[in-house]
């Protein structure tokens, strides 16, 4: 069953497949209802990386070095980085995308996550998955039904890779405690050495375990606040893991370049509906 979340200019809808819900945490459809203005938001990246397709031809752009816009490609693997984008999608604008676990992307591409170039690696330089831009049509069911489809018998016809079951347990135990997982623990008990363990997590992660577990830990922050808009940011930052408040305000500042008020004086509908997952 899908769900559906409505904003101000903005309608997003959100399936999580049977069968490979260990693998794909969500299908999605985001349709931007103004037809006269474009939609944007600055993105706060949460470690899940993504595969993203523009239903419409130049339906989205990002804002990179010197305010200079970069349309987005049709069909591209959204990484994740550590800071903030600004995203700009165009009036009547129509995205889908695949959100996956921070580490089970891995799993299809037979390239490091952290190999890509950019943020944005075209599917089309993938050879692994340049196919499955065919299953994108107008319809969002009949879209949903035919992704979850290829992505199960692409999942069937993958192999586990060397030392997949330790980043699978090191990213369980981040999501688990939402970022607050002592990470040498997570090691020991993995039973490497922390060099093995860290390399492992780049290559099927894309990020260092501390880098995940920030971003884990903020959008956590994220959620919590919007649940509780009665309590105040302090407050909501020692209940999600911040030791004081100058380690909440110090962690958003490295990421968004911004102050936890600042933050929420400012809509922020797609970051709200993906932080709450």
């Amino acid at each position: 069953m899908a769900f559906e979340d409505c904003y101000n200019m903005i309608n997003v809808q959100t399936y999580v497949p049977k069968d490979i819900d260990s693998v794909i945490k969500l299908l999605w459809h985001l349709e931007v209802t103004d037809r006269f203005t474009s939609y944007q938001e600055h993105i706060i990246p949460d470690g899940h990386p993504e595969i993203i397709f523009h239903l419409n031809t130049n339906g989205g752009s990002r804002e990179m070095t010197f305010g200079k816009w970069v349309t987005e490609p049709a069909a591209f693997i959204s990484t994740q980085g550590t800071k903030v984008h600004h995203l700009r999608l165009e009036p009547g604008a129509r995205l889908y995308g695949i959100q996956f676990y921070p580490h089970t992307l891995s799993i299809l591409c037979d390239a490091p996550l952290n190999s890509f170039s950019t943020e944005t690696q075209p599917i089309s330089d993938l050879r692994d998955l340049a196919a499955i831009a065919g299953c994108i049509s107008e319809d969002i069911n009949e879209t949903f039904n035919k992704l979850e489809l290829f992505l199960k018998r692409s999942l069937n016809r993958k192999s586990q890779k060397t030392g997949f079951a330790y980043v699978d347990y090191a990213v369980k135990q981040i999501l688990m405690t939402n970022g607050q997982a002592k990470l040498g623990a997570i090691i020991d008990k993995c039973g490497v050495t922390p060099k093995y363990a860290i390399d492992l997590f780049k290559k099927n992660v894309g990020l260092s375990p501390k880098q995940l577990s920030n971003l884990v830990r903020l959008n956590h922050f994220i959620a919590y606040r919007n649940r509780h808009p009665e309590k105040t940011l302090t407050a909501c930052g020692y209940e999600t893991g911040y030791f004081d408040q100058s380690h909440l305000v110090r962690s958003l500042q490295q990421v968004a370049g911004i102050s936890p008020a600042s933050y929420f004086n400012i809509d922020r509908n797609i970051n709200n509906i993906f932080s709450a997952f």
